[in-house]
């Protein structure tokens, strides 16, 4: 097979809605680039010795500006491990409900396939080396991920199933550690600099994570009713201020007058019993 005449992609359903990216054809026009039929999936040619899978992925990596992260969702003796990314709150109160519990998970490197960057992450972030450790729950398949899915953000998660159901990875108390620091974080983002990217683990049951999610997006409304309150507020503050607002005392008034109406002012103020038309 002529591997330079094979292309692969992904027809992305999201919603009920298909993505579909426009192929360059330098028309600035957007009435003539919405119709003019260079619309399509995301696809490519593959590279020599190089898989349809990795093919595909590498291209929605390149389309989506190198946004893929690929993790495991390990599940064990009935029980699912989750990882807390670093966000410096140190009550545990809010940390056990501030929405950043998720699977272990990290983006792509140069050249990396999915099923080597899921390794390598799960190896930095929780010291668990599953190839070495437990070579029994590794997949038959490691090419092709087990769920996919898109963050809000834009960014494509593929994830591995780990179907541990005897138990074997949560039995062996493992001291799940992050080895992994991050650094050259943004301005917004500063008070990281350091620290590692996970800093705490735990096990928790189906019902919990929906229960968490539930509380996520409890959360995440709060948040928005209040912002939606605050800019209320400071637009009725403005309003406000507008209505209350009076004109300074003592202010001069200027008004344009004529010689004649000069001239009558002066006689009348002579005497009191001379008038003016």
């Amino acid at each position: 097979m002529d591997k330079g005449k094979v292309s692969s992609g992904f027809l992305i359903e999201s919603d009920g809605l298909f993505l579909l990216a426009h192929a360059t054809q330098r028309k600035d026009d957007p009435n003539i680039k919405q119709f003019d039929g260079q619309w399509t999936v995301i696809k490519g040619e593959l590279d020599a010795n190089e898989t349809v899978w990795q093919a595909a992925v590498r291209r929605a990596r390149e389309m989506d500006k190198g946004k893929v992260s690929s993790g495991f969702l390990i599940e064990s003796d009935g029980l699912f491990l989750l990882a807390h990314a670093t966000q410096r709150k140190d009550d545990p109160n809010i940390k056990q409900f501030d929405g950043q519990w998720t699977v272990i998970k990290g983006e792509l490197d140069a050249n990396e396939t999915v099923w080597q960057a899921a390794v390598r992450e799960l190896k930095e972030e929780a010291s668990l080396d599953l190839i070495e450790m437990f070579p029994s729950l590794v997949p038959t398949d490691t090419e092709t991920p087990n769920f996919s899915y898109k963050t809000g953000r834009g960014k494509q998660v593929y994830l591995f199933w780990i179907n541990d159901t005897m138990g074997l990875i949560k039995n062996a108390n493992i001291e799940f550690k992050c080895t992994s620091i991050l650094h050259g974080m943004p301005p917004k983002l500063a008070h990281r600099t350091g620290a590692p990217e996970v800093d705490a683990f735990m096990w928790v049951t189906k019902e919990e994570t929906k229960e968490r999610d539930k509380r996520k997006r409890q959360m995440k409304e709060t948040k928005e009713r209040g912002n939606r309150k605050w800019k209320r507020k400071a637009k009725e503050r403005e309003e406000g201020k507008k209505r209350t607002r009076v004109k300074p005392k003592g202010k001069k008034i200027y008004k344009r007058i004529s010689s004649e109406d000069v001239h009558f002012e002066r006689k009348a103020k002579k005497g009191k019993n001379n008038t003016h038309l």
